[in-house]
């Protein structure tokens, strides 16, 4: 029987798993190459994008470098139009930031906004608020968080609104299509009544239920409930969101928001609605 010379088995394995040689690029990585690396980046200089995005080639302002690690920071920006109604019912502006810091385990997030209406030039509304959260991850699912959340709301009954919390939290669901986040612990709300130079306190409970579902590569809905319960008052928070994606870091938002507190100052509802319809520039 006549022998093969041993380079011939590898010549076999060569025909039967590789590509001609005139399709291959010197300068890919081989396939066990690649796999370790995990899967491969759009090239320098572009960013890879879905439907309604716009793209940005080489030379073009907006260039990263694949290569350059991803900034902690990020944020956005958002302006537009608010309509409510409750205690107060007309049209305004509304205007918010918010600043992220995330450097795994923690996570840092600032919130501000303000919404003003007017009518005949007289103020109907003005709301402000200013919330600062902090995550701590314990696991890849399970964290631990505090927060403190300010609120000056003219027409509330109230010269002003502080509460802390802390607690637990957990993500039961979180991949690409869907994410489902609560989050638990006891609260404290010191705040004063108008016409009153005494500040309260009453002790509580705060739970917090976040889902939001990625319909589309530029469509988001999402819905966030928040309850906080006191020795004092009872408050129940519930906003629909539907956010938009317009081009890579611009987007429109659409959200109504109904505010359930009991008891309330004498001559104020209890039910507060708000509707906005903005511009999100993200950064």
């Amino acid at each position: 029987m006549l022998q093969q010379p041993a380079w011939t088995a590898d010549l076999l394995v060569t025909a039967l798993f590789d590509p001609p040689l005139d399709s291959r690029d010197a300068s890919r990585p081989s396939l066990a190459q690649s796999a370790a690396a995990g899967p491969e980046r759009p090239n320098a200089g572009q960013i890879e994008v879905g439907p309604g995005q716009v793209e940005v080639g080489q030379g073009d302002v907006g260039q990263t470098d694949p290569g350059e690690p991803k900034s902690p920071w990020s944020g956005t920006l958002d302006i537009g139009g608010v309509a409510r109604s409750g205690n107060t019912t007309n049209l305004g502006v509304s205007a918010g930031i918010e600043v992220i810091y995330e450097a795994a385990p923690w996570r840092h997030a600032g919130e501000l906004s303000f919404d003003y209406l007017e009518a005949s030039g007289t103020t109907e509304a003005q709301v402000l608020d200013a919330e600062y959260q902090l995550h701590y991850d314990l696991t890849e699912k399970t964290f631990v968080y505090g927060l403190t959340h300010y609120e000056d709301d003219r027409f509330s009954g109230f010269e002003y609104e502080i509460t802390a919390s802390g607690g637990l939290g957990t993500r039961l669901i979180e991949n690409e299509i869907l994410e489902w986040t609560v989050a638990a612990g006891p609260s404290l709300r010191a705040f004063r009544e108008e016409d009153s130079d005494q500040v309260e306190t009453a002790p509580g409970f705060r739970l917090n239920n976040d889902v939001a579902w990625q319909i589309s590569e530029t469509a988001k809905l999402a819905n966030e409930t928040e309850i906080r319960l006191d020795s004092e008052r009872s408050e129940v928070e519930n906003e629909t969101s539907l956010t938009l994606q317009i081009i890579e870091s611009l987007a429109g938002k659409f959200s109504f928001t109904a505010n359930y507190r009991s008891p309330v100052p004498e001559d104020t509802d209890e039910l507060d609605t708000t509707t906005k319809a903005s511009l999100i520039y993200g950064f």
